[in-house]
């Protein structure tokens, strides 16, 4: 079972130490890459750069995009794995691929996007994580 995405409320996370804040300018990034996606009534072409995060849900991935509805593709995360751009989009948990320049936080076992959701990561993957974060706030000043 997935775990679920809750909703968090983010009053407090500037001045709350267990939280580390991000400064990745959302302005200079520019990915126009689109992704053709397979769903069950056809296809539908994705531009990457509005990727949230997708999500794996039995034999097919959920892409959360913002400002619209969840599409459900009948691709692995796995294929999205192979096909997004690194280090923007990364496997923090083995149901979760996220886009990192969607990150505002990072916490013990947590990414914490722009839209205050809260993202599981895997402990395995706490140190790849915190290097592509660092990599993408010196890349993206």
């Amino acid at each position: 079972m997935c775990p679920k995405i809750i909703k968090f409320k983010s009053k407090n996370l500037v001045n709350n130490p267990k939280y580390h804040r991000l400064n990745i300018s959302k302005n200079k990034h520019d990915i126009n890459i689109l992704l053709k996606v397979k769903c069950r009534i056809g296809t539908t072409i994705i531009s990457i750069k509005k990727i949230r995060y997708i999500e794996a849900s039995n034999k097919s991935s959920i892409i959360y995009i913002e400002k619209h509805k969840p599409i459900t593709t009948i691709h692995l995360i796995k294929w999205y794995e192979s096909r997004l751009p690194n280090p923007e989009f990364f496997r923090c948990h083995k149901s979760f691929i996220v886009n990192c320049l969607r990150i505002d936080y990072y916490c013990k076992g947590f990414l914490i996007l722009d839209d205050n959701y809260r993202i599981p990561f895997s402990r395995s993957k706490k140190d790849s994580i915190i290097s592509i974060l660092e990599y993408l706030q010196k890349k993206y000043q």
